[in-house]
């Protein structure tokens, strides 16, 4: 039976070790350190005992014969398919999961041919086969890692990692956002998605509400991730997800990630000087990357050891201006035109709706996190300042508009009330004739209010509304 590379050593795991030779970059001091990771690891990556598949099933029955297992976990509708794998529904008792489903070997590699050989020559009496399977489960390997010690509400977890040696898949186990990757096209920039509906359960009112909120939950994750000594540097949409049951959004998938030197389990005095250079490099995805990173003038600036995490903040900027207008705001014909633009085009803020409460973030996402020098760039602790500053304020624009709302009310209710409806004609002459005993000045008048006015109206539900 053929064996594969696993994320852990197993006892009847094969093991594919480097030569001992200088490390050129961050990650080949990585991958020297693969023990370091396993133990990481090891308490989230259980062996895969039952696999059963929908062309394994012997069983006549049709919904039995559809149905796929891995372990404890029946894999159900299919919900998205990327680059690196394909993700599931899991149903398991008591609970519904996301599986992530990845192929050892990739259908599409996603290392360059001169990364390749550059491994290659690490390697002796290697195939290109297995290198390339290697490589790929190092990168699970490493995102196994980094998200198996996370645990925050604007960040996606590891629940478990299922592996083996007779594998050729890898399965990964997290929570279940269902609403899925944040969705920002829409056919105008004032519309609403029926995504963004759905997550505020039809409480929603503006595009720069629900993208206030996306800076609000994005800005807390990336701060906790920066607590960490993580740097995600592929923060975009597709790696955002909507949690309407906790009506969060979290940060997913961590294959590009960075560990400041500072907060690995392990010292090596190589570390720092790699890691800056690794930094450096464009990862992830053109038009989310940050000018610093893209700027090859000579002379430019170019990202910091000690303001690391700005990169995150660039891309949060991008995605945010993206819910805003509708459209990423550097988009070449090529990498090299996009990378041109970033590096030189200006942007402007377009307040299309200076009445919005919420009207104040297109100036701040379009000035300050979108800014091309690294040191007017506010950090997510700014950023979170700056949202609790506008919450107060927005709240005491509530507070103004209930009071006058109230008042407009008690005046309403007033007049209604001092106008009060007489007794008919007929009901006087029954009850003040002689045979009657009721003297008919002592009949009170009724105090039933006329019906509500529109207005009124209007101003109860405007009231709802804002209770």
């Amino acid at each position: 039976m053929k064996k594969y590379p696993t994320i852990i050593q197993f006892p009847e795991s094969i093991r594919i070790q480097p030569m001992s030779t200088d490390p050129e970059s961050y990650f080949q001091i990585i991958d020297e350190q693969q023990k370091k990771l396993e133990l990481g690891v090891i308490s989230k990556t259980k062996i895969i005992e039952r696999y059963v598949s929908a062309s394994d099933s012997d069983s006549d029955s049709q919904e039995e014969h559809a149905q796929k297992f891995v372990n404890q976990y029946r894999i159900g509708e299919r919900l998205g398919c990327g680059q690196f794998g394909t993700v599931y529904k899991g149903h398991t008792t008591g609970k519904v999961v996301a599986i992530k489903q990845i192929y050892k070997k990739p259908m599409n590699s996603p290392f360059s041919m001169s990364l390749i050989m550059k491994t290659m020559k690490r390697y002796e009496s290697i195939s290109g086969d297995v290198l390339i399977m290697e490589m790929n489960v190092s990168k699970i390997r490493w995102e196994c890692f980094v998200t198996s010690k996370l645990n925050h509400p604007n960040v996606i977890q590891l629940l478990e990692c299922l592996d083996s040696p007779y594998s050729d898949q890898i399965w990964l186990i997290q929570p279940l956002a269902v609403l899925g990757e944040l969705q920002w096209s829409r056919e105008s920039k004032f519309d609403l998605i029926e995504q963004w509906k759905s997550f505020y359960r039809g409480q929603l009112d503006s595009v720069e509400e629900f993208a206030v909120k996306v800076l609000g939950d994005i800005s807390n994750g990336l701060q906790y991730l920066q607590g960490q000594g993580i740097i995600h540097r592929d923060l975009k949409p597709q790696n955002i997800l909507l949690d309407p049951v906790y009506h969060s959004l979290r940060i997913s998938d961590f294959g590009c990630s960075l560990i400041v030197p500072s907060k690995l389990p392990f010292k090596d005095g190589r570390l720092q000087d790699l890691f800056e250079k690794e930094l450096n490099k464009i990862v992830g995805t053109p038009l989310f990357t940050a000018p610093e990173l893209c700027n090859f003038a000579e002379g430019s600036a170019h990202a910091s050891n000690e303001q690391p995490f700005k990169i995150d903040v660039w891309s949060l900027g991008i995605t945010v201006y993206a819910i805003l207008y509708n459209v990423l705001p550097f988009w070449g014909e090529t990498e090299f035109d996009t990378y041109n633009l970033i590096c030189h085009r200006q942007l402007k803020p377009d307040v299309h709706n200076s009445s919005n409460i919420y009207g104040w973030i297109h100036e701040y996402v379009v000035n300050r996190m979108l800014s091309k020098n690294t040191a007017s760039r506010p950090t997510t602790s700014n950023i979170l300042r700056t949202l609790e500053s506008h919450s107060k304020s927005e709240l005491s624009s509530m507070n103004k508009m209930k009071l006058k709302l109230n008042k407009w009310k008690k005046n309403l209710l007033t007049k209604n009330k001092n106008t009060e409806i007489l007794p008919t004609q007929s009901f006087k002459e029954d009850f003040c004739s002689p045979a009657s005993s009721i003297n008919a000045a002592s009949i009170p008048l009724t105090d039933k209010k006329q019906p509500l006015n529109r207005s009124h109206r209007a101003t109860v539900n405007l009231e709802k509304y804002i209770k």
